[in-house]
Formats: C-alpha cells, sequence, structure tokens
C-alpha cells in the first residue's frame, strides 16, 4: 500500500506547484483515474463542460432537516425498519408518480444510496416541485 500512498501523495505535490506555477495544461478541470490493481492511469478533462441549466438538487445531512420538512422514506420497511426520523412518510418509489406532496414544505427525499431518491426528484420535478432534497441514509 505504500507505494500507492506516495504515488497519489507524488500527483498531488505535482497538480499543486502546476497550479502555483501556472504550468499548462492546468490540473484544474482534470480527474485522474488511478487503477494500482491493473496499472492504469487514465485522466479526461471536463474544463470546457458547461454547467447545467438549473442547479441540481441538493444531497443534505439529516442534521439540515427543519421541522417544516416533509420526510419521505422510499425504502421498504423491511429494507429500513428505522428511519432517519420518526417523522416520515413511507412512499415506495413506484408510487412517487401518483403521490401528492404538499405544496407549502420542502421534501425530502431519502433512500440508502441517493439513487432513488435522485430518480424520485427528477419525477417530482416534471410534476413542478421545486423545494426538493435528497438524504443518503446509508453513506458512511
Amino acid at each position: 500500500m505504500g507505494p500507492a500512498v506516495a504515488t497519489l501523495g507524488a500527483l498531488q505535490a505535482q497538480m499543486a506547484l502546476s497550479l502555483l506555477l501556472n504550468l499548462t495544461p492546468s490540473p484544474l478541470g482534470c480527474m485522474i483515474n488511478c487503477d494500482f490493481a491493473n496499472w492504469h492511469f487514465r485522466q479526461f478533462r471536463f474544463e470546457q463542460a458547461e454547467e447545467p441549466e438549473k442547479s441540481p438538487v441538493a444531497f443534505i445531512d439529516s442534521q439540515l432537516l427543519d421541522e417544516d420538512d416533509c420526510i419521505v422514506e422510499l425504502r421498504s420497511v423491511e429494507e429500513a425498519p428505522a428511519s432517519i426520523t420518526d417523522a416520515v412518510i413511507r412512499v415506495l418509489p413506484e408510487q412517487i408518480a401518483h403521490w401528492q406532496p404538499p405544496v407549502d414544505q420542502r421534501i425530502v427525499l431519502v433512500c440508502a444510496s441517493g439513487i432513488r431518491a435522485a430518480q424520485a426528484a427528477r419525477t417530482l420535478e416534471g410534476r413542478g416541485f421545486t423545494r426538493l432534497a435528497i438524504i443518503a441514509a446509508n453513506r458512511n
């Protein structure tokens, strides 16, 4: 593991020096993937990528919940017997299209990883709901 850590440290140092010395190409906007198991190094650049027209739905932590929030647990009782709080409404992902959310509250969608919550948020955005947030309950 030592050589991998040393390699990453050397890459970070080189990137910092490149930035400080205004070297080209700049490390800003560059993603480097180091696969030490297969000995592959890959990169792609995204500094020319356009910004999205609207900001994505925010991922928040449970500490950022407000008492006014409508917290929607997307996991079944079998998958998550206890949610992030007792004040949740359970709506399964396949029910989101027909569920009528409150219009005067922020809707916080909860699932294990955030994937189902992001899909549900997209569905609700398509129906005109804009006050949305996502919590990935199983992240560490």
